[in-house]
């Protein structure tokens, strides 16, 4: 870009940034209304969610099917190779994964 575009750009931002718009406290009375806690509760009631998800698990016995399972299949992994594995799935799970990470990136974004 030019040095006259950057002048212009310059001024243009300057103009809008000194231009306020009047709400009539509307804004600050919102941003008090605000609960101060909202972090610590999502935290709290995540850490709540993944607590009673892991004694469901460990009461419903499903823990031995899996480790059961897991153990199958590392005891089988030499017979058939990895070769032989449906790479559907792991793209499956790396898309979601990945999909899932930049959701939560983008949303961190938008809060700072």
């Amino acid at each position: 870009m030019t040095d006259k575009d950057n002048q212009l750009i310059a001024s243009f931002f300057q103009h809008a940034a000194e231009e306020q718009i009047a709400d009539n406290g509307f804004t600050r009375r919102v941003i008090n209304r605000l609960p101060a806690d909202t972090a610590r509760q999502s935290h709290l009631w995540t850490l709540f969610c993944v607590v009673i998800a892991a004694v469901l698990f460990y009461v419903s016995g499903v823990w031995v099917d899996v480790l059961i399972n897991i153990k199958v299949f590392v005891a089988n992994l030499p017979l058939h190779g990895l070769p032989t594995l449906n790479p559907l799935p792991w793209m499956v799970v790396v898309a979601t994964f990945l999909g899932l990470c930049i959701y939560e990136a983008h949303q961190r974004e938008q809060l700072a």
